[in-house]
């Protein structure tokens, strides 16, 4: 499994020990009912990489930096109010470890935005959180980090 998708699972693990959250169940699909929010999904937004180094003639390490997007779901009331209390066991977790348990060389916190929900006739919420991971792997084996 690439490096990416570790990522990916340990910021779900580690959402999913958050109990404010009512749903930690990985990427949206279509609405989540109100009684299942606030809820929580990661996704990997874009991802850039450079030569780190040439460990061999055909084998090269590449520094990869993915920035994984948090999207919190919320229900109606105070949505500013509420995103931001959400914001603080997030960044509590997902920044605790920078290294992700040896995935990453770091993670850091690169955002925040939070706006009300256009597509729905409820006053729904969402906020995002903008993590970079940053982590080098070799081209011959992508799913260990070096």
């Amino acid at each position: 499994m690439h490096v990416r998708e570790q990522i990916a699972l340990r910021f779900d693990t580690l959402l999913a020990s958050i109990p404010d959250f009512a749903d930690t169940s990985g990427p949206r699909t279509r609405d989540i009912p109100e009684e299942r929010l606030p809820a929580a999904t990661v996704f990997s937004a874009r991802a850039t990489s450079t030569v780190d180094q040439q460990i061999s003639g055909t084998d090269v390490a590449y520094r990869h930096q993915v920035e994984f997007v948090i999207v919190i779901h919320l229900a109606a009331g105070a949505l500013r109010t509420a995103f931001n209390a959400l914001c603080v066991p997030v960044e509590t977790a997902i920044l605790a470890d920078p290294r992700q348990a040896g995935l990453a060389r770091n993670t850091t916190l690169a955002g925040t935005e939070f706006a009300i929900d256009p597509q729905t006739a409820k006053p729904l919420g969402f906020g995002f959180l903008r993590f970079l991971a940053t982590y080098v792997a070799s081209s011959a084996n992508p799913e260990t980090p070096l």
